[in-house]
């Protein structure tokens, strides 16, 4: 009897852990899903201390960086559209205002000028962006050169005109001084 009883006893004890591993098992695996699916939300309750304990505490830990990874990315693409849009914009509204004729033919050199310097700078940020690894490693390299900053204050103001317009803003720049050379990355500081 007291055989049958230990017998039975020992069942029970190793059903009870197989449901409890399995049930931590299972809830791991539905976590992998829904990362697999994109949402890297859920997290693992497992108070474990044991080897189930740290595959759940290792795979909280994978859960945020991948997260945080995922939130960056979604940064990145929010920022770098942003950073397109602006001299795609500026472009578009210089050209439709010379078509429209609101820009004096003794200007249009000049803004013709404007919108080659958003062209190029347009290029520039194509070009970043294809070498993302490096943004993404944090291993951005700024191309430092001289430039005047006097004329790249001038430059974002006329890029912004057309949308402050459209929005009734009306600005006046009131530099100190006509030329300030400096030494930078000139399109970083454009972006900023």
């Amino acid at each position: 009897i007291a055989l049958v009883w230990s017998f039975l006893a020992g069942v029970f004890v190793y059903y009870i852990m197989t449901f409890r591993t399995t049930k931590d098992l299972n809830e791991i695996a539905e976590c992998a899903q829904s990362f697999a699916s994109g949402d890297f939300s859920p997290r693992v309750n497992v108070t474990r201390n044991d080897e189930i304990g740290d595959l759940a505490k290792a795979f909280n830990d994978m859960a945020e960086t991948l997260k945080n990874h995922d939130d960056s990315r979604n940064n990145f693409i929010a920022s770098v559209s942003h950073d397109l849009r602006t001299p795609m914009t500026t472009i578009k509204g210089l050209i439709e205002c010379i078509i429209a004729g609101v820009i004096p033919q003794s200007e249009i050199n000049t803004t013709l000028s404007n919108v080659t310097e958003e062209i190029n700078r347009l290029n520039r940020l194509v070009t970043a962006m294809l070498d993302v690894t490096r943004l993404q490693g944090g291993k951005r390299q700024f191309n430092m050169t001289e430039f005047d900053i006097c004329e790249l204050i001038r430059l974002v103001m006329i890029s912004l005109e057309p949308e402050g317009a459209k929005k009734g803003i009306d600005a006046d720049l009131d530099l100190v001084r006509d030329r300030i050379s400096v030494i930078g990355d000139k399109d970083s500081i454009y972006q900023v």
